[in-house]
């Protein structure tokens, strides 16, 4: 099955209390809990043209779900904002920079964007749909890869972050996470809510850095 996961947070100071995880077992993503909206059962949403298939995972910002392209019949992955981040400035700056960014880049090893839009559930990106597990969920389940295999991944991953620093897109959120993997192990980039794009942030901040905090540089 596939994974995607959106699990990045905004490194501050230590006192900062990070909200709670999204349950991942809700199936809807109304703006309002209580309204009727778009869910795996009733599917539709955007105008009836993304029918949703099953959910694939959520985190801090989104909630990704395998949907079918009823315009062009084929399988992609829908990224739809929080909806408690829908009225955020900040939120809806990181989904914009997310997917301008990828959307500038063309490249086998990065996660293709197919659509950006706003319907009456808030901010969604459609992207290329990889149907393999993130890097951090295959080294959980196998452990350690040998050398070769960690060294052909690397390369892979490495020609991609190249590629997209030469069109000046740092994605300053490089973590297993976010390397998605398709079915014949070519590495996939992902997520790039945190990126810098150009030569100014549009999320940075004095004295905050960016990153998550598993695999943010000390520094």
């Amino acid at each position: 099955s596939s994974s995607y996961s959106d699990s990045d947070v905004t490194v501050i100071p230590p006192s900062y209390d990070p909200p709670s995880s999204p349950d991942l077992n809700e199936k809807t993503f109304s703006p309002d809990p209580k309204a009727d909206g778009p869910s795996e059962s009733n599917g539709d949403f955007s105008d009836n043209r993304y029918e949703i298939i099953e959910k694939l995972g959520a985190g801090g910002m989104g909630a990704v779900y395998r949907v079918h392209d009823n315009k062009l019949g084929r399988e992609v992955a829908l990224k739809r904002l929080l909806t408690d981040l829908a009225g955020s400035s900040k939120g809806i700056a990181r989904f914009h920079v997310e997917a301008k960014a990828i959307a500038s880049l063309n490249h086998h090893n990065i996660v293709q964007v197919h659509d950006f839009g706003e319907d009456d559930f808030g901010y969604f990106i459609v992207m290329e749909l990889v149907s393999g597990k993130d890097l951090d969920k295959l080294i959980k389940h196998e452990g350690a890869l040998s050398l070769a295999k960690a060294l052909k991944m690397m390369r892979g991953i490495c020609h991609g972050i190249s590629y997209a620093h030469k069109r000046d897109v740092i994605h300053r959120d490089i973590k297993p996470g976010n390397i998605l993997l398709t079915e014949d192990g070519t590495p996939k980039i992902a997520d790039f809510g945190l990126a810098r794009v150009g030569s100014v942030s549009e999320l940075s901040v004095s004295n905050e850095g960016m990153g998550s905090y598993s695999y943010t540089a000390p520094e």
